[in-house]
């Protein structure tokens, strides 16, 4: 597996389409020889990011504005591990 490239910068946190809070998102775009996938780490409010990980499936808007699902799999004060469950634009 290897890196395709990296996605970062001040992003929106979003649960059914609704705005919860501004984060930071750093994320990481890998290439196996069958699939794509994504993953990396946000940082933001602890009680956005409680909120959002309760809530299991989530989005993230990225700073050029489009929205990729994500999943919270993890949340330490104001850190949290993400896995994209989706596509990601540009890749």
């Amino acid at each position: 597996m290897h890196v395709l490239g990296h996605l970062n910068g001040k992003g929106i946190l979003m649960v059914n389409g609704t705005a919860k809070g501004e984060v930071s998102y750093d994320i990481s775009v890998f290439q196996s020889a069958s699939s794509k996938s994504a993953s990396g780490s946000l940082q933001g409010d602890m009680d956005v990011l409680f909120e959002v990980f309760t809530a299991g499936k989530s989005q993230l808007r990225l700073r050029d504005g489009q929205v990729i699902d994500i999943i919270l799999s993890e949340v330490t004060g104001e850190d949290a591990t993400i896995k994209v469950s989706g596509p990601v634009p540009g890749f």
